[in-house]
């Protein structure tokens, strides 16, 4: 093996080679920060890359008539560079040469072939885990828009911009008003009979939101030389290449070219939020929710996310002033690690204090945000299809997560950085790769456990119809307190009136033919007071029938499920419910899932607190009296459904949920007599402390179990 020593450095190697220039680079001037920078374009690539004032200098510095060293002795001698920068400067050369700027031939077939083998690896990598997000280039739209420009220019007219604002207000608006009703759809727009229209309907509102991009960008005089497909989780959403945008000297320019895309697509949500306000329950009212949904969810969560490389990316980085803000801070947050957990102090960002807690905070945030968005789309497709799954979190995980530990051990281990804190770094490895973790899977946390329910009481009796009739009127009204044998509403039935009336005068016949000829004719009294008999048997019945037209309390309490606004006159069947009588203690009523069981370990005797909705400031004290054993899918108050507001999603026609849920009831120890029965209370469980570990542990396992079902 050769002695490292003896190897050439850049400077031995590349004084002599000749570089030129490329013609054909776009060069624009910015300025960022009262700083300018210039931004080079490659027209090939489409790639582009800024340079400081001394780069950008050192760039059309070279000539590919003069060697490079002779050109780093007039930078010397012009006081552009230092003496001591002679490695500096090849190796930004080099540089320059990589980013496809200037032709710069190398012969050193160790470096080649290493950068080969380097190449090859990083593309087998993208092969195996890009097939969820690939991107096919489909054609060049730019003669297409240039053509088609005239029709839609006054749509971003002045006049265009406020009437899209008015626009706005006006679907703020009903978003406001008619919020209870916009939410009710959502916990089932993700069911199998719709993810067929979702996904055709997000293909359509992706390929606008593009084409948004690029009228703006060829509004100001841009090309638009691609447009193609991504493939995202085997999605196609559409793409075009406006990077020509960068390019413009104006900030504002550049601003309104990333939100092109979200303003046409805020104009489509908007007018289909307009059709689902003025139509009824249908198809084309519940296509208009799905379509402001989608247009607004996907906005949210991921074109105007800064943390994403997508508009909002973009538009940070010119309202901050920040080209490259990705690798700034990238750049920040390893060097602020370096600082901090290493001792080793690197060169600082040209920025303010401000500027540099700015790209700390920005590196870290967007960091988490990509391994949280790795690990939920890894969970997402597993739950749908398993081994699909299984073979992402697999990919992901080795080449991710173990790519970077590996690297993280070689840094601290190899590095000639860490040379002079070797001992310093291993320490450091060992406590991040397992202190760390073993401290954090350590900690006790308290998970609140708050779960929905309804108040209710410990006695409800329904009262029903104990004889048909035509309902005359309604003698209570729903929260009224009634006594024993109260009138709640009477009924009209001539039939059975007049089956009394015959009844008790067919009795008074009888009782008086048998009264006449009893001193007479004996054995025929005798007869007729059997038939008395029987008739008064049937009067008796007769009776209680008329008497149960009058409707009656059967026990103290206040009236509930009572219909407020009777309909006069509607025909009433036997057995029809018509009022409950609650009384005794309130109570209240709260389905839970296993996880929150779990969770939360309730127990008989056990002291929680209980909120209504809408009395934020009102707490109650409750006790728990009783905790099912055995759960039931099947949700019986509506109001804790999708379907009444609530948070658990049911079957709307079997109103059946996707997991058991076990009924906890919990007695109100100071609750007043006059609570809103059937009302909506929020139970705070106390959940018992658990380690993070334990949590974790536990999480996985259910995750695994409804991988299983």
């Amino acid at each position: 093996m050769a002695d490292p020593s003896t190897n050439p450095s850049l400077a031995e190697r590349l004084r002599t080679v000749q570089a030129g220039l490329r013609p054909d680079l776009e060069v624009s001037r910015h300025t960022f920060r009262n700083q300018p920078s210039y931004i080079v374009r490659n027209p090939i690539t489409f790639q582009s890359h800024s340079l400081s004032p001394s780069d950008y200098h050192v760039l059309i510095s070279l000539d590919a008539d003069k060697p490079l060293s002779r050109i780093f002795d007039e930078l010397v001698a012009a006081r552009r560079l230092e003496q001591d920068q002679e490695e500096l400067f090849y190796a930004f050369v080099v540089k320059l040469h990589q980013l496809g700027f200037l032709n710069l031939p190398i012969t050193d077939g160790k470096a080649l072939y290493s950068r080969f083998r380097r190449r090859q690896a990083s593309q087998r990598r993208a092969t195996i885990t890009g097939f969820l997000f690939w991107r096919v280039p489909l054609f060049n739209p730019d003669s297409m828009l240039v053509r088609t420009l005239r029709y839609v220019r006054p749509l971003f007219s002045p006049v265009a911009v406020a009437l899209w604002t008015v626009l706005m207000l006006c679907s703020a608006g009903i978003i406001w008003h008619r919020w209870d009703d916009f939410k009710q759809p959502l916990q089932t727009i993700l069911v199998a009979e719709n993810l067929a229209g979702l996904w055709v309907l997000l293909v359509v509102l992706k390929l606008i939101h593009e084409f948004g991009h690029a009228y703006v960008c060829k509004l100001f005089g841009g090309k638009v030389p691609e447009m193609g497909a991504y493939f995202i989780c085997f999605t196609p959403c559409a793409y075009v290449d406006a990077s020509a945008s960068w390019g413009f000297a104006s900030k504002r320019q550049r601003i309104a070219v990333s939100l092109g895309g979200m303003y046409v697509e805020s104009i489509v949500a908007a007018l289909a939020l307009l059709v689902w306000n003025a139509t009824g329950p249908s198809l084309l009212n519940s296509f208009a929710h799905q379509t402001v949904t989608l247009a607004s969810i996907v906005t949210i969560a991921f074109n105007i996310n800064p943390l994403m490389r997508y508009d909002g990316y973009y538009i940070l980085s010119d309202l901050i002033e920040i080209p490259n803000l990705r690798a700034r801070s990238n750049a920040q947050l390893q060097a602020v690690c370096k600082r901090w957990l290493l001792g080793i102090r690197s060169d600082v960002l040209p920025f303010s204090p401000a500027g540099r807690v700015l790209l700390f905070l920005y590196g870290a945030c967007s960091s988490a945000w990509k391994a949280f968005l790795v690990v939920a789309i890894c969970a997402g497709v597993a739950l749908k299809v398993y081994i699909l799954g299984a073979v992402m979190a697999a990919i992901y995980g080795f080449s991710v997560l173990w790519g970077t530990v590996v690297k993280f051990v070689a840094y601290l281990g190899k590095s000639s950085e860490t040379a002079p804190v070797r001992g310093r770094a291993i320490a450091l490895g060992a406590v991040v790769l397992a202190g760390v973790p073993l401290m954090v899977a350590a900690i006790p946390v308290c998970k609140p456990v708050k779960v929905r329910g309804v108040v209710a009481t410990i006695g409800e009796r329904p009262v029903r119809a104990q004889t048909s009739g035509f309902l005359r009127q309604y003698e209570v009204v729903p929260g009224q307190s009634v006594e024993t044998g109260s009138v709640l509403c009477t009924l009209e039935n001539a039939h059975v009136r007049a089956a009394a009336d015959a009844a008790r005068a067919q009795y008074a016949l009888l009782n008086l033919e048998a009264d006449c000829g009893l001193a007479q004719h004996p054995t025929t009294a005798a007869i007729v007071q059997r038939r008395a008999e029987h008739v008064r048997n049937i009067m008796r019945d007769a009776q209680r029938d008329a008497d149960n037209l009058s409707v009656r309390a059967p026990l103290a309490g206040d009236v509930i499920d009572c219909d407020a606004n009777p309909r006069s006159g509607r025909f009433i069947q036997e057995g029809d419910a018509i009022a409950t009588i609650a009384s005794g203690d309130w109570i209240v009523r709260a389905p839970v899932t296993a996880q929150q069981i779990a969770d939360a370990r309730p127990f008989v005797g056990q002291k929680v607190r209980v909120r209504l909705l809408g009395q934020t400031s009102r707490q109650l004290a409750g006790t728990v009296t009783d905790v099912a054993e055995i759960g039931s899918a099947k949700i019986v108050p509506r109001s804790l459904t999708q379907l009444g507001g609530g948070t658990v999603a049911v079957a709307p026609d079997t109103m059946t949920a996707a997991e058991p849920y076990f009924e906890i009831i919990v007695r109100l120890d100071d609750a007043d007599a006059r609570l809103p029965h059937g009302a909506t209370a929020l139970v705070n469980l106390h959940a018992r402390p658990q380690t993070i570990g334990t949590q974790l542990h536990r999480s996985a396992l259910r995750f695994l179990n409804k991988l299983r079902s």
